[in-house]
């Protein structure tokens, strides 16, 4: 028999659905902004997902403590969305993946300790964090949201979390969106400054 929670953690776990998110996330961004090629995107996110994929995979098999695997994972998913914003952020491409990339690697930073010191759930932090962002930069995206929703409800019931812990999990993804794009849209208008002055 299929067992519906298990399901739903592993399609929200942010180490599944990032890499899965990922490609979409590319093309839509290609699609709507329209720069570089398809074929460079999408090589790029093969890449990229494949080094994820790697780490994660090695990371899992290791016959170590679960707490520290789920921190080493969290280490190496930083490590993948460091790239993927350094890689778009070099080529000038889709502003829409460079912020959803910086997003996922500072809710990462954000998680890190918070799951040391408050025993706060990366599952909930990173797919609320990333989604919110996206459902804030294009409307048709807020369709997305019912996946961090289904994901607290997984903490809850799967994982064993208390409703303190998630809720504090959803306050700081809010917090995180927030930060980045508020230092986004200040860093534009900076370059936009500069560039005017020139």
């Amino acid at each position: 028999m299929i067992d519906a929670f298990r399901l739903a953690d592993l399609a929200t776990q942010p180490r599944f659905l990032l890499p899965i998110l990922f490609p979409v996330m590319a093309y839509l961004g290609w699609r709507w902004d329209g720069g570089g090629r398809l074929r460079n995107h999408l090589l790029a996110v093969l890449g990229i997902d494949v080094v994820g994929s790697l780490l994660a995979t090695v990371l899992e098999s290791q016959p170590i403590d679960g707490s520290l695997v789920n921190a080493l994972q969290g280490v190496a998913l930083l490590v993948v969305a460091v790239i993927m914003y350094t890689v778009w952020r070099r080529f000038d491409w889709s502003p829409l993946v460079q912020g959803w990339a910086l997003v996922a690697a500072v809710s990462i930073v954000a998680w890190l300790p918070a799951r040391t010191v408050f025993t706060l759930s990366g599952g909930v932090i990173v797919p609320t964090a990333t989604l919110l962002y996206l459902a804030t930069q294009r409307r048709v995206l807020a369709v997305l949201l019912p996946i961090p929703a289904l994901r607290v409800v997984v903490s809850v019931m799967r994982e064993g979390y208390g409703v303190f812990d998630v809720l504090a999990a959803l306050c700081l993804a809010v917090g995180v969106v927030a930060f980045v794009l508020i230092g986004w849209s200040a860093d534009a208008d900076r370059m936009l400054a500069v560039s005017v002055r020139h």
